[in-house]
Formats: structure tokens, C-alpha cells, sequence
């Protein structure tokens, strides 16, 4: 592990959060995961309202949703924030609100059966966005199908920790996640409720209400020490859950169990208790070349250059846009990329930081092999994979140990992609040996 403090002293804390303005037209992207692609039930020239569902997958549980009222102006391809392209369409905002500006009504929940609340889940759109983004009413229903117990796991804290938005929705929303996870838990009655808060702010007060609300199931609430990193990703995370049990053999967990973030409960919230589809995202903004950083509450499908605007624009030319953080985010580097729903964080960058150093042949200085939590030897894995030499079914098995920290990058002087290679084995032995 590694202190953070480097990697986060020029990312700025934030207190307070700015509604961003809402845009002219937003960029609606039809793929909002990583895996999920829809299909548009609107077609060009129709008014739609916010809101109004306008894209849905095949099984209806990843449906996209208005998140603004318009016309819509043209369906086309896009840069989107994982570095990738895809289809979106286009909407010129004009109209009434159906959701802003009006007084949310709570709806009751309680008396709805496991799979109503799951098929709500998917009708609204909610993304878990713990890690790699996916439905999350796909998760939920792969939850209720295994027989073995199984476990909840909320993070309360960021997985980058140059990222904010997750930290700031613990800070402001505990209660709406409170009731979140026990929405949750109604769905998939797990054995015990397990969550890990950032120690430097005990939540006592939010430890009773979750104990008010959660009667039947044990909760278990875990300080971490969030200045070291690695400490949010789902090894990560079990490994901090064993080390905080009294009898950790007594403890049945697994990277199979349910793991949620701050963002995706508070989605929960809104699609279940406001009956409100996921139309809006808490996205930071900041770096070196940014003359202003700020919080934004912005709706989804807003052009990222709006936000830079709001920001004052630069103090420096900038270089290098990363989406979702230094650590885990993807480079882009066009400003009418839009906010998606798994958007949480932007960082730009100036051309003195960035110091182009090629890539060169691996000197085996044994830094990767030091900083590796799972005892991986990341420089063999990479010359085996790269000369296309044979890789043993114990050295393949091996990558799935790998909690995908990106470490070995950050210590490589040769700048050799090492994770990107042990990531590429990973996915052999997750099709050839994981259940």
C-alpha cells in the first residue's frame, strides 16, 4: 500500500455542490455501461419530456431516460468518457420540467415483492458504478438466484482517491443511502450488511438509524484508514472485512456478494422512494490547468466543455482530459464528450505535467514484484505474454488475484503496461476457470 497524499494534494475537498447550468442540448449516450447497448424508441424531430423513456435494452434493466425536455434533434456517434465510441442522440432542451423545480413525493416501498422493486430498478436506469459499470438490476437478480449466503457491501469513500463525488454523497446523503441499503436488502436478504466508512468521520449518528432500519439483518460498520491506497476495490475490501471479524474463518464472503458505492445507492433512493429514473450525476472538476474547481449536480448528457466553462475555463493549455480519476480514469480528448451515468470526476491536465517518457526493455529491478499486494511477479507475467510464450494454468489461475490497483504501472521506470497485460490473462482465466 501507498500513501495518498501525493496523488491527491492537488486534487481539491469539496463542501458544497453547484447545479450545473442546464445545457442547450445534451448528448444522450445509448451505451451507459460497459456492457448494456439500447436501442432508441424516439425518433428524430419528436418532443419527448423529461424523463420520458427513450432507449432501453432488450431485457429492460438498463433504461435510458430524457434528462431534459426537447426535441429531438439527430441520432449520431460520439466520443464517450471511457475512451471508447458509441451512438447517441441528440436533444435541444425546450419545454416544462417534470421532475425539476417540483416537490419530490415519497413513495412507499415496503409492501413490494423483491422482483417489482428489481424490475423498478431497471425501468429507472440505475448503474452500479462500485467499479466497472453495470445494471444493477442484472446484479440484483444474479444475487437472488445463488444458493450459498451472500453478503452486501457499501463503500462510503472514493476507489481513486482523486475522485470526490462518492466521499461527498456519504457526507450529505447518509440517510437517503441508509434507506437505500435497506431496499436492498429487502431485495436480496443477505446474511449480514457490511459497511466501510472512511475513519476520519465515524458515522454514529447514521449507526443508529441503520440499526433502526435494518431490524433483522446484522450490519457491520468498518473504519478504514482511506489515506493509503489501495483500499476500495473489491479485494480490497474483503480483505479489510476479515481483518476487522474477531473469528475471520466464521465469515462466509466472496467476490460473488453484492458491492455498491455511495452513487449507486443514492440511485437506489431516487428510483425506488422518488420514483425518479437516473437523469442527473455528482461530477468533480478540477486540475492543474482548471482556473476553478467545483462540485457539479449535472444532468446527464451534458457536453463536458460546459462544465469547464462554468469553471472559468483554463489557467494553462491544457493537455490531458482524464475521466474518473488518475488512477482508473480513460483519456480523452474531445470536448463535446457528455456526462454519462457512469461519469464522476474530470481532471484536466497541463503540458508540464506531462513528461513523455517511452517505453523500454524491463531492467528487473523487482519493482512491481515489491509493490504487489497478491504476490504476482507482474514483469514475467509480461515477457511470457508478449513473446507468446506458455503460460502455465497455475501462472493464468494466478491473475485473479490481481485487484486491478494498478500499482505495477505507477512503480514500472520502464513504463512497461503491466496491468494492462495481466488484465488480458485475467480474462483467459475468468472464461476457463472461475465458476
Amino acid at each position: 500500500m501507498i500513501s495518498t497524499k501525493k496523488l491527491t494534494e492537488s486534487s481539491a475537498a469539496f463542501n458544497t455542490c453547484t447545479n450545473a447550468y442546464v445545457p442547450h442540448e445534451v448528448l444522450v449516450a445509448l451505451w451507459q455501461d460497459e456492457s448494456t447497448k439500447t436501442e432508441p424508441l424516439v425518433y428524430a424531430g419528436e418532443h419527448v419530456e423529461e424523463g420520458q423513456l427513450i432507449a432501453r435494452d432488450s431485457r429492460s434493466l438498463c433504461q435510458i431516460h430524457s434528462p431534459v425536455p426537447g426535441k429531438v434533434e439527430k441520432f449520431s456517434v460520439i466520443s464517450l468518457p471511457n475512451g471508447k465510441t458509441g451512438p447517441c442522440l441528440t436533444i435541444k432542451t425546450e419545454g416544462s420540467f417534470s421532475f425539476l423545480g417540483r416537490p419530490k413525493k415519497k413513495q412507499q416501498w415496503d409492501f413490494m415483492f423483491a422482483d417489482q422493486l428489481i424490475r423498478s430498478i431497471g425501468e429507472k436506469g440505475v448503474i452500479n458504478t462500485f467499479y466497472k459499470p453495470k445494471p444493477l438490476a442484472v446484479e440484483l437478480m444474479q444475487q437472488k438466484l445463488r444458493q450459498e449466503n451472500r453478503s452486501i457491501f457499501l463503500r462510503l469513500y472514493d476507489l481513486d482517491p482523486t475522485n470526490c463525488a462518492d466521499s461527498f454523497i456519504a457526507k450529505n446523503y447518509m440517510p437517503q443511502i441508509l434507506e437505500a441499503m435497506s431496499i436492498l436488502s429487502h431485495i436480496v436478504e443477505p446474511s449480514a450488511v457490511y459497511c466501510l466508512f472512511d475513519k476520519a468521520s465515524t458515522p454514529k449518528e447514521d449507526t443508529d438509524a441503520m440499526n433502526i432500519l435494518f431490524n433483522t439483518v446484522p450490519l457491520h460498520f468498518i473504519p478504514v484508514d482511506v489515506s493509503k491506497y489501495p483500499c476500495g476495490g473489491t479485494f480490497d475490501v474483503l480483505r479489510l472485512v476479515r481483518r476487522s471479524a474477531k473469528s475471520p474463518d466464521e465469515i462466509s464472503v466472496s467476490r460473488k456478494d453484492l458491492f455498491i458505492d455511495s452513487m449507486t445507492a443514492l440511485s437506489v433512493y431516487e428510483a425506488i422512494v422518488l420514483n425518479q429514473p437516473s437523469m442527473t450525476r455528482f461530477v468533480s472538476v478540477g486540475g492543474e490547468a482548471m482556473t476553478e474547481s467545483k462540485l457539479f449536480k449535472v444532468r446527464i448528457g451534458t457536453p463536458i466543455k460546459n462544465l469547464l466553462a462554468e469553471c472559468g475555463g483554463f489557467c494553462s493549455q491544457p493537455s490531458k482530459i482524464l475521466i474518473n480519476g488518475r488512477i482508473y480514469g480513460s483519456a480523452i480528448s474531445n470536448f463535446d464528450t457528455p456526462v454519462t451515468k457512469y461519469t464522476k470526476s474530470i481532471t484536466v491536465l497541463p503540458k508540464r505535467l506531462i513528461d513523455y517518457i517511452p517505453t523500454s526493455p524491463c531492467i528487473h529491478c523487482g519493482n512491481c514484484r515489491k509493490i504487489c499486494k497478491a504476490d504476482l511477479q507482474p514483469d514475467k507475467l509480461y515477457m511470457q505474454y508478449m513473446k507468446k510464450s506458455h503460460l502455465t494454468p497455475d501462472e493464468i489461475k494466478m491473475t485473479l488475484l490481481c485487484s486491478e490497483c494498478r500499482l505495477c504501472n505507477m512503480a514500472c521506470p520502464s513504463r512497461l503496461p503491466l496491468f494492462q497485460t495481466i488484465n488480458e490473462i485475467k480474462k483467459i482465466a475468468e472464461t476457463n476457470y472461475e465458476d
